[in-house]
């Protein structure tokens, strides 16, 4: 018999459970019957939340883009200077995937997963439209837009979406290497990331 446990918190459960499922994993490996076992619940409990496993990965992935999205204006809160307002979403995103490095590996190693498996996956890990499903207009990239149409001036030919590219590689890798490294304190890291974020390369 499941405990109320399970029956209070299950779907909860199943994201978090989910979650670690899906990066310890994979996603060919991950199933609804999987994460039933894990958890010690009936096969047929987590239907009563998710129709499937592509609704499962879909609220997982959701969850932790709402979080995504919220460090980054909280990064960005009370800036003006677009240059200032640029250095501090790149570091509000290396600081997000410190925290979080799980969410790294959902974000940018499964959906390669799920191409390899055919387009019916591969949608899980695109972004609905704005107001779709729940997800409210993303504040955070129209802020990254406004902080890089102001530094066009800084890299002529180049436009608006390439220096945004530019920049996001830019954080994306330095977030990488240190999910990767962490061997810094606190204290130290912090310092390094302001840094390399306010390097001119």
């Amino acid at each position: 018999m499941e405990s109320s446990y399970h029956h209070d918190g299950l779907r909860e459960e199943l994201i978090e459970t989910g979650r670690v499922m899906l990066i310890r994993d994979g996603l060919a490996a991950f199933s609804l019957r999987a994460l039933s076992r894990e958890l010690g619940v009936s096969h047929a409990a987590p239907y009563r939340h998710f129709a499937s496993k592509e609704e499962l990965v879909r609220a997982i992935i959701g969850e932790d883009d709402l979080s995504f999205r919220r460090a980054l204006l909280e990064g960005a809160e009370g800036v003006s200077d677009p240059e200032e307002l640029l250095y501090r979403l790149g570091e509000a995103y290396i600081f997000f995937f410190l925290e979080h490095p799980q969410v790294l590996t959902l974000f940018f190693l499964l959906p390669g997963q799920a191409a390899i498996q055919g387009d019916r996956l591969a949608a899980l890990f695109r972004s609905p439209p704005a107001g779709d499903s729940g997800y409210p207009e993303d504040e955070s990239f129209l802020l990254l837009r406004r902080a890089a149409a102001a530094q066009a001036g800084r890299f002529p030919g180049l436009s608006e979406r390439e220096i945004i590219f530019g920049y996001w590689a830019k954080a994306h890798g330095i977030a990488s290497l240190l999910v990767a490294r962490r061997a810094s304190s606190e204290r130290d890291l912090r310092e390094e990331v302001r840094r390399l974020v306010r390097s001119a390369f």
